[in-house]
């Protein structure tokens, strides 16, 4: 079945359309035959894996018939019926024949496409690895010219990891993966271990040559499913075993030069079957005994000044993507703020947010205004160029999330970002006077009528209402908000003015906004009290 974003699915979407099947409520094997001896070439029995190419053809380990198909990009021809257009493995679409040779499969079950369009073939029964030079360019029935796990293309004896051909062969491999480095991942249920062969054009990879087995953090169970992080930086290895665990280990060369696996990092799980994990991080897997897929979602949004995971329209956001290296180096613009930054845009409900900062793989944006409130909607990065999703998440917006703008660590929390009547910052050394005015800076308004267009600033009023309860403490007592604007140079920062009470005792003070019901660093996801402790927060006070 084929979905058009994979990031909408909750397990009620419909998918778009079927591949295989006449309609998505057939189940016939070798439709419409349904005959398991009657193959042709739109039909499938029992397909186990699936690779996309550069050019979205996608390819079927069709492991009932004994063959590969491929699928000419299903989604841009999605209009048109789908029948395969090749087949490897077998000489025609109706040829049942199975032999070992280099044009043959037996059970195709884990496919991987490398850099250099070559298609590799996990054929489980022959316990053999087999590629497909440059496929796209293949007729039906060709013959791969390079066997892995073997000595040569006629020999199928299952490796046992002992005596000479240790390093050579494998048994039973059930999944196969291609890092960005053009590194193969086996499956090897004979020891059990991880093979890997370096099969970049560099290496020259020869049939029959000897490959690094990787040790597993429990060999009582063997791999079942491998995975590599798509990101050339950050290339972990993700596998899942019989045991029902998804076991994250070090890079390979981390892993070749002694590297330990951090057992805590280990996923308990139930009957996977599949796993794979996409450019933000987050991790898929197929559960065979419960007949779903469980999804790890590793991205977040947060409010940029409390780190809480709380947002309105105009708050000064980050959306992280643990795993995904964005850039180098810092990348920080100054307002007016565009919507792309670093190569990088962040689409809130649709809407392109501005951006003020990338930073290794933090984007921190504002949150458009007209974002809708009280709802959940989808937060995007996607490459400014060419569109591709870097990384997905549904958060939920709130009608305010103010949160006071720090200046440095104090005692029991931090100092305010806060302006004394004279203009001069708020500080030990340049405290304010009881009696005098006190300039505090926020983010989190929410929506603001007639604010300036997104990314760009101006000093439009914040209403402040008694009426809903709208109260700023200042050193204890509650005071009476002077002036409520947007900042007039800073796109998504609040001002508020108040003038400090006589009765407030000098010294750092607690400071502290209830706005629209939500108290400033507010915490819906703490486990005990939501509001961080009343010194949290607090400005420099002489008398």
């Amino acid at each position: 079945m084929a979905f058009s974003d994979y990031r909408k699915m909750d397990g009620t979407q419909i998918a778009d359309f079927v591949i295989g099947q006449a309609d998505l409520s057939s189940n016939l094997v070798n439709s419409p035959s349904n005959d398991s001896t009657k193959p042709a070439n739109a039909g499938l029995n029992t397909p186990t894996g699936l690779a996309v190419d550069s050019a979205g053809n996608l390819w079927v380990a069709d492991t009932g018939n004994s063959r590969v198909l491929r699928f000419p990009a299903p989604f841009a021809n999605r209009d048109k019926p789908a029948t395969a257009d090749l087949v490897l493995g077998k000489a025609t679409f109706a040829s049942t024949l199975t032999e070992s040779s280099s044009s043959s499969l037996s059970r195709p079950v884990s496919l991987a496409v490398d850099s250099a369009g070559n298609l590799w073939v996990s054929d489980a029964a022959f316990n053999r690895v087999l590629r497909f030079p440059q496929a796209n360019g293949l007729s039906n029935g060709a013959s791969a010219d390079l066997v892995l796990g073997q000595p040569d293309f006629v020999t199928v004896t299952p490796g046992t990891g002992s005596g000479d051909q240790v390093n050579q062969t494998v048994a039973i491999p059930l999944s196969i993966a291609i890092d960005a480095s053009d590194r193969l991942y086996v499956t090897d249920t004979s020891l059990p271990r991880i093979m890997v062969w370096d099969v970049s054009a560099g290496a020259n990879p020869q049939s029959g040559s000897q490959g690094y087995g990787l040790g597993l953090v429990d060999n009582n169970y063997i791999p079942i499913s491998v995975t590599i992080h798509p990101d050339p930086d950050n290339q972990v290895i993700l596998y899942a075993d019989g045991g029902g665990r998804i076991v994250k280990m070090p890079d390979y060369v981390s892993m070749a030069l002694g590297a330990a696996i951090d057992t805590t990092s280990v996923i308990g799980t139930y009957g996977v079957r599949s796993i794979t994990i996409d450019p933000a991080g987050n991790i898929y897997a197929s559960d065979s005994a419960n007949r779903i897929a469980l999804h790890y979602d590793s991205a977040g949004v947060t409010n940029a000044v409390n780190g809480f995971q709380i947002v309105a329209p105009l708050t000064m956001a980050a959306m992280s993507t643990p795993g995904v290296q964005l850039v180098a180096s810092d990348v920080n613009a100054s307002a007016p703020y565009t919507t792309t930054l670093g190569g990088y845009s962040v689409l809130v409900d649709g809407i392109a947010a501005p951006i003020y900062a990338v930073t290794g793989n933090t984007v921190k944006f504002i949150v458009p205004n007209a974002t809708p409130v009280n709802d959940t909607v989808d937060f995007m990065i996607v490459k400014s160029d060419t569109g591709a999703v870097v990384s997905y998440v549904r958060s939920p917006i709130y009608i305010a999330a103010p949160a006071f703008l720090q200046d440095q660590k104090i005692t029991g929390g931090y100092s305010v970002k806060a302006f004394n009547s004279d203009g001069s910052a708020n500080s030990a050394s340049h405290p304010a006077k009881v009696g005098t005015d006190i300039t505090l800076l926020l983010t989190g308004s929410g929506f603001v009528q007639g604010a300036p267009p997104d990314g760009t600033a101006g000093a439009t009023p914040v209403v402040i209402d008694s009426t809903r309860h709208d109260t700023l403490v200042l050193g204890g007592p509650m005071v009476t908000v002077k002036s409520s604007t947007l900042d007039a140079t800073t796109p998504g920062v609040w001002r508020v003015t108040a003038t400090i009470p006589a009765s407030v005792t000098a010294g750092p003070v607690p400071v502290g906004v209830l706005y629209k019901g939500v108290v400033v660093n507010w915490n819906p996801a703490a486990a005990s009290a939501n509001i961080r402790a009343a010194f949290g927060s607090g400005i420099y006070v002489s008398r």
